[in-house]
Order: structure tokens, then C-alpha cells, then sequence
């Protein structure tokens, strides 16, 4: 064997790629120099002592710079055991099997969104790239679904074709509205500079925050009001054009990192973007700021988006663990909510309406009187007290429990206290806010998350639980459109018979005859007596419902032309 002379190391060989494969500097001479260094480059961690040292060895002795601009470095990805993956061992799952069966795009999130992007190890299971799919993709699918599904059942009833409207960002008055659309904004703008800096690990994570907050947050609290419920045509179409906006931005925010995905739902929406639409979301720019909010807007609708989460949070506890046998369809007389700053209880006040539409209650009190509805407990942390503070932990663990309303209130105020010569801080301590055990009966309960105190009165009228067993038909009726496979758009006629039990206080049949509005407002149809059905009907379902002791029979008819 004889070593060819003219070979140099082949890892100097690649690190000469910059000028190799442009015969520099024999030729292209403007070429190259218009072109180095290079935007970026990507390799694995492993090249630090390879392809990393030469281009800059090379590049450094040449042109006293280096190669590259920006420098994109992935970890080393493992089996699940921790160890290298290897043909031998066969300790991988097979990449054609996870494509096939959760898609390309939901590997490459999975990927992209773990810590080999910050050249960093990551051990691979095929349960994570799953869990994209069913966490991310998903609900943002179904909120593009939710959207088709009331456009079309806007442009039914309303007779108007709907179409984007840009102004939406400067016209939207509902609170939630302008959220979503600064939360966008927001978005875009952190994208553009995030990606400018190449900083993979801190955009996906910040895309996927905000799919959640549409999903979990704008959608499910707007569903009612985009389905126009309530008869408001204008107030679905604003909502609408704010959901159409967030969901064709995203289209191009996570065309990098999703494409087949956001190709498919851009061809849904495309409809709505107009004749001019380009055929490809890959054919459209990068989105740019909007030049509509002001410097802190975005601040305050979070800090009103919060409270409106906080207090439906501690409202769904409440009614989940106390309501005892009443339904949550059954509402509920009144919400009060208790919290010492004014402007918290200002946003509960501005976003009312969602309050009551989650937690389904008629009125709804505020109140700062702490003193009268909560009862504060400080639980000292002896571990971390013990160790800082040695023998005196016990005197003050004993001082700490001891503190009184206005003392507690004080230091939850200040975030600091004097007992027994010392300094306790409130990361030392668990600051539990309960409802006043004074004033805590069967039906007033109340529930704390340590910032917000929310009190629900459970005692019923027989107005109330006539709207609940109104709500319990109306479920069954939309259960039973379902169950037929019908669309959200497609018109039926609704029949009923009722079997009431002797021993029932209240009779469905009452419930039905003072319902006549419930029932148009939510099914948008009357419920009629069966015995008024034509014999030639064409049934499309029917089945009998217990509620109570009593039962009711629903049929579906498909209406005559």
C-alpha cells in the first residue's frame, strides 16, 4: 500500500468546500465573494473536531473571518434505552412504520421541539411523536374544522359569501377578539426575530404555546358566539374573522416546520382569501407585524385573558366537587368573586359574559372585602426554615401560624415579614387562601387557586331547574343529530312524546311548554308534539332518553320540501 502524496486530510478536503466548488479563486471570483461566508450551516455535534474546525482553520488563515454567519448545532439522537442506535441491536422503531403511521410533519416537530436542537442529547420514543399529534395537531385541526363548519353555517343563514377582512385587527371590540389577535402579533414578531437569530429552540416552543391558547382559550370560550347561538350574525362574523386570521397566519408560521400539514388546511381556507389567492401556502412570505397595537396592549388583555381563566377555573372546580346532583347544564343563581386588587376584578366585570356562559350562572357579584368572604393559612416550609434558620425555626414556624388576617394580608402584600427577629419571605411559606369557614354552608361553597376566590350558591328554584332539564333535551337532540352523522348546517324537524313519572316534581312536559325559546335559540327548530307527525315522515333517528324518573322521546325528520 502507498499513500497517494497529493491527498491532504479529507476533513481539510470538506472544509475547503466553500472555495472548492466554485474553483476559487481560479474562477468565480465575484461569485464567491458575494456569497461568503455563508448564511448558516447545520451538522451534528459530533463535527466539532471535523468539518466545525477546518472550515474555520481554513477560513481563518485565508480571510481572517469565519466561514459561516450563523452556526446551527444538533445533539446526538439515542434509542430510548439511552444508548447509540445501531442496525445490530435494532433498538429504534422503524422510521417508515412512525411516518406512516403519525406523518412526517409530526417527526419533525417532535425533532425539532426536543433538546437536539441545542446539541444536546435526546433519547427517541415513538410515544412523543404521537403525542404531537394528539396535543398539537389535532385541536389546531379541529379548530380549522370548527371555523369551515360555521362559516358555511354563517353564510346559510346570514345569505352574505364570507370573506377575509383585513380591518379586523383594527375594528374588533370583544376583548377576546383583540387578544388572540395581539397574542398573534406578538407571535409574529418574536417569529421574525427568533428565526433571524436561527433560534429553533426558542420558536417552536413559543408556536405551540400559542395553538394551545387558541385552542383551549379563545375557541372553546367563543364556540357559542361563533355558532351565533344567540341569534348576534354580527357578533359570529367578528369572531369568525378572527379565527380566520389566526388560523391562515399560522398556515404560514409553521410552514417551515409542518408543510404537508399547513398546505392541506391552507387549501381549505383558501376559499376565503379571494380570487387572488396564491395556489401554495409555500408561495407566500413570512407574515409582518401589524402596525395596530400600542406598546403594553398586549400586557393588559394577558393580564384580563388571566383572570378570566383563573376565576372559570376555580368556578369549574367548585361545580365539579360540590354540585352535589345538579347537573352543570342546570344553572346556577350566582358567582361571587372576591380579590383584593380592583382592576383584576375590573376584567372579571369587562368578560362577564364568558363567565357565565363556562361556569353557566345567571349573576355574577365582585367584592375586595377579604376580610369578609376568605380566611388566609400560612403553612411555614420547616425545611427550608430549619435550614436556614436552625433552632429559632421553631419559635418562628409557631409565630407564623399565629399571624392574623391583616398581618397575613400584609405580608402576602409586601412578599416579606418580621417574626422573632427574622425575615420570612413568601417563597418560605404556602399561602393558602380558604372560603371563610364562617359563612361556608351546603349550598354557598367556594374555591381558591391562592390568588382568586370564587364562591358559587348552589340553592335551586324551580326557574332553574327548569332551564337545566331544557338543557338536557337540547343535549339529547344535538347528542341524536350526531349520532345520524348529520352536518352542524343540515335542517331537521324535531318530534317528542313524554313519558312523566307520577312521583317527578317536575314534569317534562311542563319544561317542554316553557321552553319554546331555549329551544329555538340552541337547536334553532321547535320541538313538536310526535302525535303532529305525518305518517308518511321520513325518520332519519329516533331514541328514547331518561331523565330523571321520566323519559322522552326524540325523533329526527327530514323536513318536506
Amino acid at each position: 500500500m502507498k499513500r497517494t502524496t497529493e491527498v491532504f486530510d479529507c476533513w481539510f478536503e470538506s472544509g475547503s468546500m466553500p472555495y472548492g466548488q466554485l474553483h476559487y479563486p481560479f474562477e468565480n471570483k465575484e461569485s464567491f465573494e458575494a456569497k461568503f461566508p455563508a448564511d448558516f450551516i447545520a451538522e451534528g455535534l459530533d463535527q466539532t473536531r471535523g468539518w466545525f474546525y477546518t472550515l474555520m482553520v481554513i477560513s481563518t488563515a485565508l480571510f481572517g473571518q469565519p466561514a459561516f454567519k450563523n452556526l446551527i448545532v444538533n445533539g446526538l439522537v439515542l434509542a430510548a434505552d439511552g444508548k447509540k442506535m445501531s442496525k445490530r441491536l435494532k433498538n429504534y422503531p422503524d422510521p417508515r412504520k412512525i411516518i406512516n403511521d403519525y406523518g412526517a410533519d409530526a417527526l419533525r416537530l417532535y425533532l425539532i421541539n426536543s433538546p437536539v436542537v441545542r446539541a444536546q442529547e435526546f433519547r427517541f420514543k415513538k410515544e412523543g411523536v404521537k403525542g404531537v399529534v394528539k396535543e398539537v395537531f389535532l385541536p389546531w385541526y379541529h379548530a380549522m374544522r370548527f371555523f369551515l363548519e360555521n362559516a358555511r353555517r354563517y353564510e346559510m343563514v346570514s345569505g352574505k359569501k364570507f370573506e377575509k377582512r383585513d380591518n379586523i385587527y383594527t375594528e374588533a371590540t370583544n376583548q377576546m377578539d383583540k387578544w388572540i389577535l395581539l397574542r398573534l402579533n406578538e407571535l409574529v414578531r418574536f417569529f421574525r426575530k427568533e428565526m433571524k437569530a436561527y433560534h429553533l429552540y426558542t420558536v417552536i416552543p413559543e408556536l405551540m404555546r400559542f395553538i394551545e391558547d387558541l385552542t383551549n382559550k379563545y375557541v372553546k370560550y367563543n364556540r357559542d358566539r361563533m355558532k351565533g347561538t344567540d341569534g348576534n350574525l354580527d357578533e359570529a362574523l367578528c369572531s369568525l374573522q378572527a379565527l380566520f386570521q389566526v388560523l391562515n397566519t399560522m398556515c404560514c408560521l409553521m410552514a417551515p416546520f409542518t408543510p404537508f400539514l399547513v398546505e392541506y388546511m391552507y387549501g381549505k381556507l383558501k376559499v376565503a382569501n379571494g380570487a387572488d389567492a396564491e395556489d401554495s401556502v409555500h408561495f407566500l412570505m413570512i407574515p409582518e407585524e401589524k402596525s395596530f397595537d400600542k406598546e403594553g396592549d398586549a400586557k393588559i388583555a394577558d393580564f384580563c385573558i388571566s383572570a378570566l381563566v383563573s376565576v372559570v377555573d376555580n368556578g369549574r372546580v367548585v361545580r365539579t366537587n360540590s354540585s352535589g346532583n345538579i347537573s352543570g347544564r342546570t344553572p346556577l343563581r350566582k358567582m361571587l368573586i372576591v380579590h383584593s386588587d380592583q382592576k383584576f376584578l375590573d376584567a372579571a366585570k369587562d368578560l362577564q359574559t364568558y363567565i357565565k356562559d363556562q361556569i353557566n350562572v345567571k349573576e355574577i357579584e365582585l367584592s375586595t372585602d377579604l376580610k369578609k368572604y376568605a380566611h388566609f393559612k400560612v403553612i411555614p416550609d420547616r425545611r427550608k426554615l430549619g435550614k436556614r434558620l436552625g433552632r429559632k425555626q421553631s419559635a418562628c414556624h409557631k409565630a407564623l401560624c399565629a399571624l392574623n388576617m391583616d398581618q397575613i394580608q400584609k405580608f402576602r402584600a409586601e412578599g416579606k415579614i418580621e417574626v422573632e427577629g427574622e425575615t420570612v419571605t413568601l417563597d418560605e411559606v404556602e399561602l393558602k387562601v380558604e372560603m371563610n369557614p364562617k359563612i361556608k354552608t351546603k349550598e354557598f361553597v367556594g374555591q381558591s387557586d391562592g390568588d382568586v376566590l370564587v364562591i358559587l350558591d348552589f340553592t335551586m328554584d324551580d326557574d332553574l331547574l327548569t332551564e337545566g332539564k331544557a338543557r338536557d333535551i337540547t343535549q339529547n337532540v344535538q347528542g341524536l343529530r350526531k349520532a345520524a352523522k348529520l352536518n352542524p348546517t343540515d335542517k331537521v324537524e324535531v318530534y317528542y312524546k313524554i313519558e312523566d313519572h307520577k312521583d317527578e316534581k317536575l314534569k317534562l312536559t311542563d319544561v317542554v311548554a316553557k321552553s319554546g325559546d331555549v329551544f329555538k335559540q340552541r337547536l334553532r327548530t321547535e320541538l313538536v308534539a310526535y302525535d303532529k307527525m305525518a305518517k308518511d315522515a321520513n325518520k332519519i333517528k329516533e331514541e328514547t332518553f331518561t331523565l330523571g324518573k321520566s323519559k322522552i322521546t326524540i325523533a329526527l325528520v327530514t323536513p318536506k320540501k
